[in-house]
């Protein structure tokens, strides 16, 4: 039987989804540079803040704000505040882990997302190029990488040790899960299949 002839994607098309696929790892990259300061060790910071005079905390808060972005108003809890959109959005240490997982999640998906667009382009792609696909990818990327950090949270580490915690390991983690978020997703759903009989 020969093989099923695919019909290559018009150069158009790559090119729009090239240009989306940059810009939107270009926003995520800028996320991450807002977002990463929230992560590690400014609860430290602002420990060492908290005992001092009100007249002699208060210079040292607002250059730590426009330095590093981080408050310790927030119910002792050190916040960094982030600009997406020009919006202002404040993040606990946290929410920032969950925020740096997802997105190097996606990072890695639209990579694969650019990577598929250009072999597409020069002729050496093996898959049929899916614009609807390469979009989905990062958002399915996030979500599986945000599920597993939980997993790993709940495993190996007990609660209240996020300071402790070296945030590279786990967004190295998540990109990892993010560029091959495919082939678990159907990993998954075979074994998933498999043990309901279906």
């Amino acid at each position: 039987m020969a093989n099923k002839e695919t019909t290559p994607p018009h150069r158009a098309v790559l090119a729009i989804s090239g240009v989306i696929f940059l810009i939107l790892s270009v926003l995520l990259i800028d996320t991450v540079i807002d977002i990463w300061p929230s992560v590690g060790a400014q609860s430290e910071m602002c420990k060492k803040l908290e005992p001092m005079p009100i007249a002699e905390r208060e210079p040292l808060l607002v250059k730590l704000r426009k330095a590093h972005k981080i408050s310790c108003r927030f119910r002792n809890v050190p916040v960094t505040r982030v600009n997406l959109g020009g919006t202002h959005t404040f993040l606990t240490p946290d929410q920032g882990m969950f925020g740096l997982v997802g997105i190097f999640a996606a990072l890695a998906a639209l990579l694969r997302s650019l990577r598929a667009v250009v072999m597409t382009a020069i002729g050496r792609s093996t898959e049929e190029f899916s614009l609807l696909w390469n979009l989905f990818r990062p958002l399915q990327a996030a979500v599986l990488a945000i599920i597993a950090y939980v997993i790993a949270r709940a495993l190996f580490l007990p609660p209240g040790t996020l300071a402790s915690v070296n945030p590279y390991g786990y967004v190295a983690l998540g990109a990892v899960i993010g560029f091959f978020s495919g082939e678990l997703a159907c990993w998954a759903i075979s074994r998933g299949k498999a043990l309901t009989g279906k």
